[in-house]
């Protein structure tokens, strides 16, 4: 009595034989395989990128930047780190800063907490 649980022999499966993709008509000769042949495109030559209207605008924004931005390299005299600061001129606001202020004070805070424990009287007891 069979119940279908016994192995079954499995047909065998032939592997494809790859075959070379054929030049197209209007492809030059090279020396090169077909796989690695390259053909230019019929419309190429009506391309155009023209850059010099982008990379103006871009210099313009850069020279307004320059003008409206300081940039400053200061010594946080609390945490004695360099501090990189970015200010508009005009409003007098910070841009940007690096580390933040909040990571100052953070660092400001942790070494007076260190300074202080360090500062602790010791007493000593003698028998």
């Amino acid at each position: 009595m069979d119940i279908g649980l016994t192995p079954r022999p499995v047909a065998s499966v032939g592997t494809p034989v790859r075959t070379e993709p054929l030049p197209p008509p209007d492809a030059v000769a090279t020396d090169l395989p077909p796989a690695a042949a390259v053909t230019a495109s019929p419309d190429a030559a009506q391309v155009r990128v023209d850059l010099s209207r982008g990379s103006q605008s871009i210099q313009d924004l850069e020279v307004a930047v320059r003008e409206t931005i300081k940039r400053n390299l200061l010594l946080d005299p609390e945490t004695r780190q360099v501090v990189y600061k970015a200010v508009d001129t005009r409003s007098g606001q910070t841009v940007e800063q690096i580390p933040d202020e909040a990571l100052l004070k953070l660092r400001a805070y942790v070494r007076a907490n260190a300074q202080a424990g360090e500062a602790k009287p010791s007493a000593e007891m003698t028998a």
